[in-house]
């Protein structure tokens, strides 16, 4: 004898499984939203750190040009400090002046004292020069057939620039040498480094991330 109600209760528990079944799909479907979109965002802070450190390292490469296309009459031979002629007395300038620590200054603080990067495409980029020592001749004692130079000045080249978010934000540090002809010599080619690296220190000696 066939019961009453039974085709009812097999309907309501299919029913009741169903309505678990999509709210299990629903909350998978949550939960694979919610990942991807974390995905997303972290990609984005990535490629925004990127950026900024790419910019920051041409910032600082930027720096290191400038250097070097400075002419032996810009710094006053024989000199140990505040040697260099206007305008370059205010871009150069001696350590830990304006700030010790400009890796944590912020964006106004750049925007004031940096130097802006000329072959950034980034607005942001912009490089620091700092003297923290000149080694005159006297002090370096090169072997004979090396030619004659004032001196040795080492540089603190910072460079920095910042990102979209308020935290991609990349400052890089380059320490560099420059031998200094001096106002009585006259180089046979600008490439300083070819020409007096084998006797003398010359170009980038150390590179770091600061921030």
């Amino acid at each position: 004898m066939k019961q009453p109600g039974r085709p009812e209760r097999h309907a309501g528990v299919a029913l009741l499984a169903g309505l678990v079944l999509m709210a299990a799909i629903s909350l998978l479907a949550l939960v694979a939203t919610a990942s991807m979109m974390l995905q997303l965002r972290m990609a984005g802070n990535f490629a925004d750190t990127t950026r900024a450190r790419l910019a920051a390292d041409s910032a600082t490469r930027s720096g290191q040009r400038f250097l070097f296309a400075l002419a032996d009459s810009d710094r006053l031979s024989g000199c140990r400090q505040d040697c260099y002629r206007a305008p370059l007395d205010a871009i150069i300038r001696p350590p830990n002046n304006p700030s010790p620590a400009p890796e944590y200054e912020n964006s106004d603080w750049w925007l004031n004292w940096g130097i802006p990067a000329a072959t950034a495409e980034d607005e942001s980029a912009r490089y620091l020069v700092e003297e923290l020592y000149f080694a005159p001749m006297e002090e370096i004692r090169p072997l004979p057939e090396a030619p004659p130079i004032d001196g040795i000045a080492y540089y603190r080249v910072l460079g920095r620039a910042s990102g979209k978010a308020p935290a991609a934000v990349a400052v890089h540090e380059s320490i560099v040498a420059r031998p200094w002809l001096g106002d009585e010599t006259d180089p046979d080619s600008t490439d300083l480094c070819r020409d007096y690296g084998p006797w003398y220190d010359c170009g980038s000696l150390e590179w770091r991330q600061r921030r």
